[in-house]
């Protein structure tokens, strides 16, 4: 992209240029000083090796393990080649505890290396190749000459920051779970999981120059300005409970429902809400206090303890069916922030909270059904009507919340999900 290449003028009036009007001349001339449009075709290659085997050591016992290495090459950023985390062990089992095959307890724990997305890399990658300069006064059409009546060069770089690179882990987690299912009657079974997920050297971008809070502009290094690095420093830890109930399709009928208890933990979180992140999707910081990432751990922004999913079909007479979805989430935290910049970091958008994600917003329904019937005309030719609602019970299901302390809707929503939409449709099958 050619971006600031070979520059951009700025004018104050929209007068035309008169070479004996100092008025009309530029006052800014700004210009990517590599002189080079940016580029950001990043090459990206991922190998992975894996060995895996089954063992039945028993008529009713089963085990299975195995392991898996990978490697990145990713531009832009450097992995710990050979790290004992890109070694990723696995192990599960499964136990019939009556022999009668109604019943089974199965468990497993491993850890798992995350696949990277390039796009992590995309702010060293730009700021490797743009540096951004400002002339002050420059002459015109020329900007490179001297202005005649100001015929001073002042030129210096922009206060854009940098990136540099580091040696990173790559992000890894170490999941286990364990459960049991049984059999209730023919074609009705019922479950129970408990997993358990810990995210270890999560992405996160740091400064390595940050301003000193309290003072607004006075960095570490007061030579520099911004020195952003990404680091391996994130981490994130998921509870969870499952529960199933499935009656599969027979006898005209079936029915399955689902539920889960959870919690969900992080520090970093590109989901959206009020967490900064940059080009590249990875979180940034929002404070340069040092206990700044303490405060950002928190609940993540689709972390709902309770959620419950009904799904159905049902044969009706005269050949039509119906089927459904019931949805059902608890309410999904927001984080509290004030306007201004309160600690004088050069950064706004400080907690309100202590930590991250503290306060709970509103929670959600939904009530999908369709009603279809099928009318053959030949073994094959055959045409479908239906007709679909969505959010049948037209609740308001609220979505983002207004976070800003001081605001005259603070805590109120913003926006919310459709209403009740209904369709109707005809499907040719040939």
């Amino acid at each position: 992209m050619d971006l600031y290449v070979p520059g951009m003028i700025v004018f104050t009036t929209d007068a035309p240029f008169n070479a004996g009007d100092p008025s009309t001349y530029p006052y800014l001339f700004q210009y990517n000083s590599t002189h080079k449009p940016v580029s950001l075709n990043m090459p990206y290659s991922l190998l992975g090796i894996f060995v895996q085997d089954s063992w039945k050591a028993h008529p009713r016992f089963t085990l299975n393990y195995g392991l898996r290495w990978n490697y990145y090459n990713l531009t832009g950023l450097k992995f710990k080649p050979g790290d004992i985390h890109n070694f990723n062990p696995r192990i599960g089992f499964s136990w019939d505890p009556t022999g009668q095959g109604t019943s089974s307890i199965r468990g497993g724990i491993g850890t798992y290396t995350a696949n990277l997305n390039s796009q992590c890399a995309v702010p060293i990658m730009f700021w490797k190749q743009f540096k951004l300069r400002i002339r002050v006064f420059p002459g015109y059409p020329d900007p490179n000459a001297l202005n005649p009546f100001i015929p001073i060069k002042i030129d210096f770089p922009a206060d854009t920051g940098d990136y540099v690179s580091s040696t990173l882990i790559a992000p890894w987690s170490l999941q286990t779970s364990l459960g049991y299912q049984r059999e209730l009657a023919k074609d009705i079974s019922v479950s129970a999981d408990l997993i358990y997920s810990k995210g270890y050297n999560l992405l996160r971008a740091e400064n390595l120059n940050p301003v000193i809070p309290g003072t607004i502009y006075d960095h570490v290094d007061p030579t520099r300005t911004n020195v952003m690095a990404v680091s391996d420093k994130g981490k994130s830890e998921y509870e969870g409970l499952y529960l199933t109930f499935s009656k599969r399709y027979s006898n005209g009928w079936s029915l399955d429902v689902s539920y889960t208890l959870s919690k969900s933990m992080a520090d970093t979180d590109s989901q959206g809400g009020d967490i900064r992140v940059d080009q590249g999707g990875v979180t940034t910081p929002w404070s340069y206090d040092a206990n700044a990432w303490e405060r950002a751990y928190g609940r993540t922004f689709y972390d709902a303890r309770h959620k419950l999913t009904i799904t159905g079909i049902a044969d009706l007479p005269l050949g039509f069916q119906l089927t459904g979805l019931f949805y059902y989430r608890s309410k999904t935290p927001w984080n509290a922030i004030y306007a201004e910049d309160v600690n004088l970091d050069s950064l706004t958008g400080d907690y309100v909270d202590f930590h991250r994600n503290s306060r709970t917003g509103f929670d959600a329904m939904w009530l999908n059904l369709r009603l279809s019937k099928f009318i053959r005309f030949s073994s094959s030719l055959r045409v479908q009507l239906f007709a679909e609602a969505y959010n049948v019970t037209n609740r308001a299901n609220f979505a983002t919340v207004q976070s800003v302390l001081g605001t005259a809707q603070f805590g109120k929503p913003l926006a919310a999900d459709d209403p009740r939409l209904i369709q109707l449709g005809v499907r040719l099958d040939f």
